[in-house]
């Protein structure tokens, strides 16, 4: 076993020990006028609005601001009085979080000729710039779900480029920067937003630390659309998926492939013998890959490796212990013959945890926010996501709703505590911690004698948090029967994806089937039959079937049409008088979309 505080290889990579940091901005000048300003904004309600700003201000005293003249041009902006008429006024969410007050923001507007801001010491930034606003900088769940994920689909919307040597990115990284307008100082959780930019990022308290100091964006967008976000937080219900919402896992892989490129990682997944050697050494079936390469032995128990892949517990130091956590990594090592390894917040940096979590093929944690970083994993890994006593696995699920993305790939599976006894709850803890000691008597019993979690909204119910805070003795057996019902699913999965391609789109309409594309079929036909053939679509489309419609040549009554189904690119339809003229036009029918019918064209039978 490999304890958490061993070095982790090659986590060094020059992208990596280049990021940007804080600081850098333009020189102080004096402005005779502020510039003046335009916005065009998308969108037809405040959830789903986006913003573009050329020239977008702030001072501490005004907050943000706009400057009018009689060229200004707005465009879609809503009104003080439209924005009045929303239960949270404002003109954006500049966050991703959906109907709540703390995301809502708007904007003053001042005259050009207000002499107040004559000749104003003015800072000007030129380069483009993302207003956004953090939601929780302290949880890397948040951090990467409400924020790093759908700014990285802003910026490649809004400002696509391209970086020489680096196909890969989907954007520059040099031609924007990202102001932040909360007021979380720098955290933890920062790391992932340099990423995302190579140009210094700016704090709210930057902006305020010169009372008179106006400072103005050239060109600016605030406001992000909400195309990745798969969860709910519970704030107007029970927390969970997000009600009649698709999400594509794709477009998070994407985020984590531009994260692993960047620390210099192959983002391709494999199907190979390896991918089966968790589960027949779970058999019995053990046998060294054909290469013969050294994994090492387990210096605790003596177990020689055959695979290179890990075993990963994300362990916790603080609370939502696993009380046997040691016992636990030295079975699974027995079990399966892979190194377990340890990893923790505490002893990992960002960089290595991705690090590992590429070379993860089962990923077990108790419930938390580090369990996000399963997005990094490769297809096909094993999720196992543990609950403490009374916590139904069902009603908190933003990890297995991530898993079973589509395009995500992953096998998720849940372990629920079932056996109080191995479980240490902490009445005396402080309230956020899961404390109850504060409550009456009678409504501690209640939480006591309560045997699950009922259901509730965020975000200080003391029945969710007294139980979540909980520490476990994992039953071991328990939990290794569910890792290898998972791993023969990941096993099929692997087989299924070594013959698939993901990425392939499905449900493309295929053009329409137009008059040069017919042929009417000549010798073998029979003399009364209409026997017609035409190209497969020359876009790739699939259609499910076509549908003919023909009529007489010389009808010309109301309804004079007869429709025919057909399976593939030619139909055969007997019972005509020959010399009669049969009029035909074609449509496509994939799942349940269907292009109009083509040109027309004519056989004579």
């Amino acid at each position: 076993m490999k304890q958490s505080g061993d070095s982790v290889e090659g986590v060094k990579h020059k992208e990596s020990e280049q990021l940007p940091v804080v600081g850098g901005v333009p020189d102080i000048v004096t402005m005779g006028v502020l510039p003046a300003s335009s916005v065009w904004c998308q969108g037809d309600k405040l959830s789903n609005r986006v913003c573009k700003f050329r020239n977008i201000c702030f001072n501490e005293k005004y907050q943000w601001f706009i400057v009018k003249n009689n060229a200004s041009y707005l465009e879609n902006v809503p009104t003080q009085k439209q924005q009045m008429n929303d239960v949270r006024p404002g003109v954006v969410e500049i966050s991703t979080i959906e109907d709540h007050p703390y995301t809502a923001w708007s904007f003053d507007e001042v005259s050009q000729f207000t002499p107040e801001f004559y000749n104003r010491r003015v800072r000007y930034y030129t380069d483009f710039t993302v207003l956004f606003k953090r939601f929780h900088a302290n949880n890397i769940m948040h951090t990467l779900h409400d924020d790093v994920i759908p700014l990285y689909h802003h910026i490649r919307e809004v400002i696509g480029g391209y970086m020489a040597g680096f196909p890969h990115f989907d954007f520059d990284l040099r031609n924007h920067r990202i102001q932040f307008v909360d007021d979380y100082e720098i955290t933890e959780t920062f790391r992932p937003f340099q990423y995302l930019t190579d140009l210094p990022m700016g704090r709210l308290a930057d902006l305020q630390e010169d009372k008179d100091l106006i400072t103005c964006f050239r060109d600016a967008t605030a406001g992000v659309r909400k195309l990745t976000t798969w969860y709910q937080y519970g704030f107007n219900g029970p927390q969970g998926p997000i009600d009649n919402k698709f999400v594509n896992g794709l477009h998070v892989r994407m985020v984590a492939d531009f994260f692993t490129s960047r620390l210099g990682l192959p983002t391709q997944d494999y199907y190979g013998e390896e991918n089966d050697l968790l589960l027949n050494a779970a058999k019995g079936k053990v046998s060294r890959p054909k290469k013969g390469s050294e994994f090492g032995t387990s210096p605790t128990t003596g177990v020689e490796y055959i695979g290179s892949d890990l075993i990963i517990i994300l362990s916790r130091t603080r609370n939502r212990i696993i009380m046997n956590e040691a016992a636990l990594a030295e079975h699974l090592e027995r079990t399966f013959k892979h190194q377990v390894m340890l990893v923790r917040n505490e002893d990992h940096t960002l960089e290595e945890q991705i690090i590992l979590m590429r070379r993860a093929k089962v990923l077990v944690a108790m419930h938390g926010s580090i369990l996000i970083l399963g997005m990094f994993c490769r297809k096909g890994t094993v999720i196992l996501e543990l609950y403490p006593w009374a916590v139904p696995s069902n009603n908190y699920t933003p990890y297995k709703t991530m898993s079973q993305l589509h395009g995500m790939h992953l096998v998720y599976r849940a372990w629920e505590n079932k056996h109080p006894e191995n479980s240490v709850s902490h009445p005396d803890w402080p309230e956020a911690l899961g404390g109850i000691s504060h409550l009456p008597l009678d409504e501690q019993t209640k939480i006591l004698e309560t045997p699950t979690v009922p259901p509730h909204k965020c975000c200080v119910d003391p029945y969710w948090l007294f139980r979540i805070y909980q520490d476990t003795i994992v039953d071991i057996p328990e939990v290794t029967a569910v890792l290898l019902d998972a791993l023969k699913e990941s096993a099929t999965l692997m087989q299924t994806l070594s013959t698939t391609n993901p990425l392939e789109a499905q449900g493309i309409l295929p053009p329409l089937v137009m008059g040069p594309n017919f042929m009417c079929m000549g010798p073998g036909r029979p003399k009364d039959a209409l026997w017609i053939r035409w190209e497969k679509p020359w876009n790739g489309a699939r259609p499910d079937y076509y549908v003919v419609r023909t009529r007489f040549s010389d009808d010309e009554s109301e309804d004079p049409f007869t429709t025919y189904r057909a399976d593939t690119e030619e139909l055969f339809v007997s019972g005509f008088k020959p010399g009669t003229g049969i009029i035909y036009s074609v449509k496509s029918v994939v799942g349940d979309q269907e292009t109009n019918f083509g040109e027309e064209a004519i056989c004579i039978v």
